[in-house]
């Protein structure tokens, strides 16, 4: 294959050092790129204790073993492995180059080679006179047929293995003395036949080895240089196929050999090209009601996958038990063209996360959701933190049975953001139309047409409903307050039923902080009063921001009852729920802001913890993994979460229980290559046990567990992990334990002792060699004055150059009670100085404003009238809002001497 990319360094080493071991030295070159590690170091696999089988000088020692780095090859490239080999004549053991799985410790002479322990893949043996051989692995399996004479005397040859990863089935090739040219081997001798691997080889290392030459001599084996480069091949869209039923050989290569839609090894294939390449799976025209396709933990944050028609509106998909389609812990996938519909009893299609991993970044287009006539939940779920899914020129039709049934078009429930409704229609749903149910909220539905045209069909088209019946109260549903409905269309043909637009209404008893049960004399009130008595009435007794709520160019039919309603109705599932004797509907129409563009949702939700309405009860079994605390997720679930006053002015912090182990976490919207993360937290000293008490861990890549891990251990010392060890960093200096003296778990009562952190990390991905800064601050200070810079450590995988950012943020405690406050989360490098972008004056009154600032830090404005003084007065402070934008006023009288001014963070 050939291609205009160009080949870049991942790995080389020219064996210049000493006769001491490899182990533990850095390659000549190391990159953050296609897999490789820039903070890498030689590995030596261990036989007996022994670590010297290759020296740093490129000689070698008599035991067995090898030299590893770690690399894992991503789809869509084209890797060459190349070396330069001086051997003796008669060299009757091996010396070995290629890839493996792991760099695995053995104390049995003999064995730690790519034979053994490490799980050799794509790797040759080079031997004098004898028979030379590739082998794809693990160990000897799959091997290719044997070069007799490769190296047939003394001398020095050129060693290349070349991995190719462009296609759903990589290869493997090795050559001896072959010239190399971009991403040809031309000339040369190879080594057998191509492997050809049936499933991706789990490959985590690359490198040099041998077996053993116990008894043998070593004198003449040198290593001169090794390397090894990648082409990656830019904008690479790799093309498959899928039928009802397996058509040709069945491999999804073509739409004559189309792979079986249901075939889980065709997927998995399919998950192993995205870390690389885009893919396009092509589904024929036909009926596809074999049963239903689960796509789970698929995905790539990178690299989109999309599942089309071949032929828009040809694949039908029409199972007729469970759901049709099941997308669970999935990222960045795109539908287009297809048709569902048939008896599903289910849903059409089901999105959810898996735990940890959210189900995000989807786009729906030129899809038709039509007689779903048995579904009971809906076409779409959006269930628990789904997020950013898009729906483009989409058509529903006829959705539920009966006269009232309880299925919906779009079924949004539990935090779900960034939903976005666009050109789409909706006809003739037995339930209200689109739900976003409890703390769902950032969503658009614009350019939409929606219509009922039987007495079955009117529902409310857009409804905010919080269902707060299941518990003995108060509720655990809460009001997501930011929309926006522009542009639409709304019709009903018939007269019956709650004719409305949009739609926010309760059943039973209030959450938390509010009081959505209204009295007569309330409703009166709100039904009565101006708007801007109900906007301010909404936000205090339901939480809906009326400002949040955009909605504006819509038209309405005659029979469309309310533009906007607020509806209480008590349910009888509620026993002893106060319904506080009132029941009905009210018209709002009048709240909504009438302009002005959605509210950007934040990166973070609910970062400070103050967000009103704490979950007092264990939520129901049908929710997420709620948290104590709103939008926040936890693992294990709500109950053992605990709430602790909040540091410097905020209200709640978040406790963990000093019993267990647990976890809360967010997934971030709107990610930057550049960022910054900022929290308070404290750690108390009644904690068991040794290891790392408190940790946050940022995820750049949720379906492969790329991340940075930074903690705290038994011994109050900062570190940082890679892989599975934990790195100290001396050079944040030291956490003092927190003391509860009166055992109430709280840490703010006379006699107690709190110490309280600030953290911050600084995360810079659109580097040439992605890296971190972290800072930290001594106890009870807000000044970050402890910092270490430039950490390359990554668990899993390095986040991509340019590409990658952050999409999930996670704490947790181990037996150890920590309590977190004031997270925040913003682009850009927090690190850098704020810019001062205008000076005015307005009387006596001279005025700064700008920008570039992180939200929530102090800054103070210092003036001095002597630049060569050193002395400096503090005039005013404040802290930067909540954009990092920054006013400041100070008044001079006059007369007042000439002023110098600077303004400083800490």
């Amino acid at each position: 294959m050939s291609t205009s990319a160009e080949a870049q360094i991942v790995y080389s080493n020219i064996f210049d050092g000493g006769a001491i071991t490899l182990n533990g030295t850095s390659p000549t070159v190391a990159k953050n790129i296609a897999g490789g590690s820039g903070s890498a170091h030689w590995i030596c696999t261990l036989t007996n204790g022994v670590d010297g089988t290759i020296l740093a000088d490129g000689t070698v020692a008599t035991n067995a073993g090898c030299a590893l780095l770690p690399f894992t090859p991503r789809a869509g490239c084209i890797y060459l492995m190349t070396a330069s080999l001086t051997v003796p004549a008669g060299m009757g053991n091996w010396v070995a180059m290629g890839f493996s799985q792991n760099a695995g410790q053995t104390n049995n002479p003999g064995y730690a080679r790519f034979t053994d322990t490490p799980n050799g893949y794509a790797w040759s043996s080079a031997r004098t006179g004898s028979n030379d051989q590739l082998f794809g692995g693990p160990k000897t399996q799959v091997g290719a047929t044997p070069l007799i004479n490769a190296l047939p005397g003394a001398g020095t040859y050129t060693l290349e293995i070349v991995l190719n990863t462009l296609g759903i089935k990589w290869t493997a090739a090795a050559y001896v003395n072959g010239i190399v040219t971009g991403t040809n081997v031309i000339g040369g001798t190879q080594i057998g036949t191509n492997i050809v691997y049936g499933t991706t080889p789990n490959i985590g290392f690359a490198g040099i080895g041998q077996t053993t030459f116990a008894n043998l001599s070593t004198t003449g084996i040198q290593w001169n240089y090794w390397s090894l480069s990648v082409t990656q091949v830019p904008n690479l869209t790799n093309s498959y196929w899928v039928a009802p039923t397996a058509i040709g050989s069945g491999d999804g290569s073509s739409a004559a050999n189309a792979a079986s839609y249901r075939t889980a090894s065709f997927w998995t294939g399919v998950q192993s090209q995205l870390n690389g390449v885009q893919v396009i799976v092509n589904f024929v025209n036909g009926t596809y009601n074999a049963g239903n396709l689960v796509l789970a933990d698929m995905g790539d944050p990178l690299h989109r996958l999309t599942l089309q028609a071949a032929n828009r509106y040809g694949a039908i998909l029409s199972p007729s038990s469970n759901d049709i389609l099941e997308l669970t812990g999935t990222q960045n996938i795109g539908l287009d063209g297809f048709v569902f519909t048939g008896k599903t009893p289910y849903w059409g299609i089901l999105c959810q996360p898996d735990i940890w991993q959210p189900t995000r970044n989807l786009g729906i287009s030129n899809c038709k959701f039509q007689d779903l006539t048995n579904a009971y939940y809906g076409a779409i779920g959006l269930l628990n933190g789904t997020r950013d899914v898009t729906f483009n020129n989409c058509t529903f039709t006829n959705l539920g049975y009966g006269t009232s049934g309880t299925a919906h078009f779009i079924y949004g429930s539990h935090d779900i953001v960034g939903v976005q409704v666009l050109n789409s229609s909706f006809a003739d749903c037995r339930a209200d139309y689109v739900r976003f149910r409890d703390d769902s909220e950032y969503c658009t539905i614009s350019n939409c047409t929606f219509l009922s045209t039987i007495s079955a069909t009117t529902f409310p088209f857009i409804t905010s409903p919080l269902f707060n019946s299941i518990d003995p109260g108060p509720g655990d549903e809460f009001f997501g307050t930011y929309f926006q409905i522009t542009s639409n269309s709304f019709a009903y043909n018939v007269s019956a039923g709650i004719r409305a637009a949009l739609q926010f209404s309760d059943t039973g008893y209030d959450p938390q902080g509010y009081d959505c049960a209204l009295t007569p004399t309330q409703a009166s009130q709100l039904s009565n009063g101006s708007t801007s008595f109900k906007q301010s009435f909404l936000q205090t007794n339901l939480g809906i921001i009326a400002s949040g709520i955009k909605m504006f160019g819509n038209t309405f039919n005659s029979r469309v009852s309310y533009h906007v309603a607020y509806t209480y109705n008590y349910s009888s599932s509620a026993t002893g729920a106060p319904q506080n004797g009132w029941t009905g509907t009210i018209d709002i129409s009048d709240v909504p802001d009438a302009s002005g563009a959605l509210l950007a949702s934040p990166m973070l939700r609910n970062a400070d913890f103050d967000r009103i309405g704490l979950l007092k009860m264990p939520v129901d079994s049908s929710t997420p993994n709620e948290c104590l605390f709103r939008t926040w997720l936890c693992n294990p679930k709500y109950a053992s979460i605990l709430w602790h006053p909040g540091f410097n002015g905020t209200s709640n912090a978040m406790l963990f229980n000093k019993t267990g182990s647990q976890s809360i976490y967010q997934w971030i919207g709107h990610p930057a290559t550049q960022w910054t993360m900022d929290c308070l937290f404290a750690i108390g000293s009644g904690f068991t046990g040794s290891g790392v008490k408190f940790k946050i861990d940022l995820f750049h890549n949720d379906i492969t567990g790329g991340k940075i891990s930074v903690g705290v251990d038994n011994l109050g010392r900062f570190g940082i992990y890679n892989g599975g060890s934990f790195t100290v960093l001396p050079q944040l200096g030291m956490v003092t334990f927190s003391v509860d003296n009166n055992g109430n778990s709280y840490y703010n009562d006379p006699g107690d002792t709190l110490n309280v952190y600030r953290l911050r990390l600084v995360g810079d991905y659109s580097s040439d060699t992605p890296q971190l800064n972290i800072y930290a601050s001594d106890a009870n200070s807000m000044e970050l004055n402890h910092q270490v810079l430039g950490l390359t450590d990554w668990v899993n995988d390095a986040p991509v150059s340019g590409q990658s950012t952050p999409s999930t943020v996670a704490f947790y405690n181990y037996t150890a009670p920590v309590v977190l406050d004031q997270v925040a989360f913003s682009a850009g490098l927090g690190e850098q100085p704020p810019i001062i972008q205008q000076i005015s004056t307005s009387g006596s009154n001279f005025i700064f404003s700008g920008t570039n600032g992180f939200p929530g830090d102090t800054y103070y404005l210092m003036s001095s009238t002597n630049l060569t003084s050193g002395l400096w007065t503090m005039k005013a402070t404040n802290i930067m809002d909540t954009n990092g934008n920054f006013s400041v006023t100070n008044s001079i009288l006059p007369g007042t001497l000439q002023q110098f001014y600077r303004l400083q963070l800490q």
